[in-house]
């Protein structure tokens, strides 16, 4: 199950990279993750759903990171270029 939640936050990070499309898989990810964490939640120790979490939300906090700093290389880039 750690490798699984690994290969989802691989994806995530990779999937930051890729655009429009990225997007598309990051908001398809995290409905899946999601569904995942309920399902554990239910059927699991409250220990490994908390570590779960944890993962996640990590997750989620590169890929926002990720985003923003697309956008400030995309504006250094501009403001370089117009001088």
């Amino acid at each position: 199950m750690f490798v699984a939640l690994m290969l989802l936050l691989l994806l995530l990070l990779i999937s930051m990279t890729i655009g429009t499309f990225g997007q598309h898989i990051v908001v398809v990810l995290v409905h899946l993750v999601v569904f995942v964490v309920i399902v554990l939640s239910i059927h699991s120790d409250f220990i490994v759903t908390v570590r779960i979490g944890a993962v996640l939300v990590l997750a989620l906090l590169l890929s926002t990171a990720g985003r923003k700093m697309q956008r400030i290389r995309l504006r250094i880039a501009h403001y370089a270029h117009t001088g």
